[in-house]
C-alpha cells in the first residue's frame, strides 16, 4: 500500500507518522491523535464545511453531546480515555498543515487525480463548488478548466459525474 505524503525530504513528522501506517504504529499516540484530528477536519479541509461541528455526517458531534444521535457511530469513551476532551477539542479544531494526507492514496498504477483533488481544482480555478455551479460558468472558462483537468489525466466519467458535462462533449475538448 502506498501513503501520500509530500516530498518525503520535506515532510514533516506528522507526515512520515502517516507513513508508518503499513509498519504497525497503530497504538502509537501521536500517530493516533493526528488520525483523529486528520479524520475530523476532512470535511473542512475539503471545503464542504467552515468548522468541524457543522459536518453532520461526522462523528465530532458525539463527543460535543453524547445523546446528539440515535444510533451512535463510535464508542468515545475510547478516545475520551486517552485524551480528555477540552484537549481533544482543542486538538480537532486546529487546522493541520497542508503536507499530513495520513489515508490519501496515491493510485501508482494510473496517476489519477481523486474525485476530491479534481473538485479542489475547480474550486480553486472557478470558485464553484458543485455541478451546478460550474455548469453556469461561462463556456470559455469551462473548456478551459476541463482541458486543463483532463491534462491531469482525470477520466472522462469522472469529468462527467463531477460537472454534470456530457463525457462525449468534454472527450471533444482539445
Amino acid at each position: 500500500m502506498v501513503i501520500y505524503s509530500n516530498s518525503a525530504s520535506r515532510a514533516s513528522r506528522s507526515a512520515r507518522l502517516c507513513r508508518l501506517l503499513p509498519q504497525g504504529r497503530k497504538n502509537d499516540m501521536e500517530y493516533f491523535t493526528i488520525l483523529l484530528r486528520y479524520i475530523h477536519q476532512n470535511p473542512v479541509k475539503a471545503g464542504v464545511v467552515k468548522a468541524v461541528k457543522d459536518y453532520e455526517f461526522s462523528s465530532w458531534g458525539e463527543y460535543i453531546d453524547k445523546n446528539s444521535t440515535l444510533i451512535p457511530l463510535c464508542d468515545t469513551r475510547t478516545v475520551l480515555n486517552r485524551i480528555p476532551y477540552n484537549e481533544l477539542d482543542v486538538l480537532v479544531n486546529e487546522p493541520m498543515s497542508d503536507d499530513v494526507a495520513c489515508l490519501d492514496i496515491e493510485n501508482a498504477s494510473t496517476g489519477r487525480p481523486s474525485d476530491d483533488q479534481v473538485m479542489l481544482l475547480i474550486k480553486e480555478k472557478t470558485g464553484a463548488t458543485n455541478s451546478s455551479a460550474f455548469q453556469q460558468l461561462p463556456d470559455d472558462i469551462k473548456r478551459s478548466v476541463l482541458i486543463e483537468l483532463k491534462s491531469h489525466r482525470a477520466s472522462l466519467r469522472q469529468l462527467e459525474r463531477l460537472t454534470g458535462i456530457e463525457k462525449s462533449l468534454i472527450y471533444r475538448l482539445k
